[in-house]
Formats: structure tokens, C-alpha cells, sequence
């Protein structure tokens, strides 16, 4: 097996109007980036919501995981929290979260065949000022 040259990230919940340009912006300050692709319906040609950013170095891969979505419908605040632990729970989850706020839910994302952690989940806030979560 050879040597990884490159080093991809997931990048999901973006906003329909993010670019190829715009996702590459918005992550440099993280590392050097090789690649930024916006992932497109083939049948329409619309963005799919998602995408990836490549790093030519792992080091960059240490990023914030939390992306973080104002609810606009509701008054609440939610993060994606990605590269858990198989192990982690929705309770584990809530704990370690807690201290940052007033939580009105933390949940694992589960596989809904086999009902195994997928790896990532999401905890929401009640209020704004819990999202000033330290730099990782």
C-alpha cells in the first residue's frame, strides 16, 4: 500500500450558493490547500450541500470539527461534531459538551441497518453564546 500524499475532508451542511471558490476560502487558513470540490448533482448541476477539501498535509487536518448552523425556523443553535469515537454516546456526547452551554440535545447519528455509530452526531444549544467554543 502506498504512502498517503494527500489528506481529505468531509465538509457537509454548506449553504446551496457555496462555491468550488468560496469553500477553498474559507478553509486556507487551516493549511495548504490542493483541492476544494463543491459536490454536484449530475443531473442538474446543483450543489449536493456537501463537499471536500483536500490538505497536502495532515497536520492541517487538526481543524475545529464543529460547523455550526443557526436554526433559522427556531431559536437554537446546532453544531456538527465529526471524528468521534465508535464508542462515543449520545450521553458521552452530552457530558462533554455540557460545559459550554445550556444543551437541548446531543445525539449520535446512527446506521440504520446495523444501528452502529457512524462516526459523527450533533449537539444543540439554546443560545448563541455557547458556540464561542475554544479554538482545537
Amino acid at each position: 500500500m502506498s504512502e498517503v500524499d494527500e489528506y481529505r475532508c468531509f465538509v457537509g451542511r454548506l449553504s446551496w450558493s457555496t462555491t468550488d471558490g468560496s469553500l477553498k476560502e474559507a478553509f486556507q487558513k487551516f493549511g495548504h490547500l490542493t483541492k476544494a470540490k463543491i459536490v454536484l448533482d449530475k443531473f442538474s448541476s446543483r450543489s449536493r450541500g456537501f463537499g471536500f477539501v483536500t490538505f497536502d498535509a495532515e497536520d492541517a487536518l487538526q481543524l475545529p470539527e464543529l460547523f455550526i448552523q443557526k436554526m433559522s425556523e427556531v431559536d437554537e443553535y446546532r453544531c456538527f461534531v465529526g471524528r468521534l469515537s465508535w464508542s462515543t454516546t449520545d450521553g458521552s456526547l452530552k457530558e462533554a459538551f455540557q460545559k459550554f452551554g445550556h444543551l437541548t440535545k446531543a445525539k449520535i447519528v446512527l446506521d440504520k441497518f446495523s444501528s452502529r455509530s457512524r462516526g459523527f452526531g450533533f449537539v444543540t444549544f439554546d443560545a448563541e453564546d455557547a458556540l464561542q467554543l475554544p479554538e482545537l
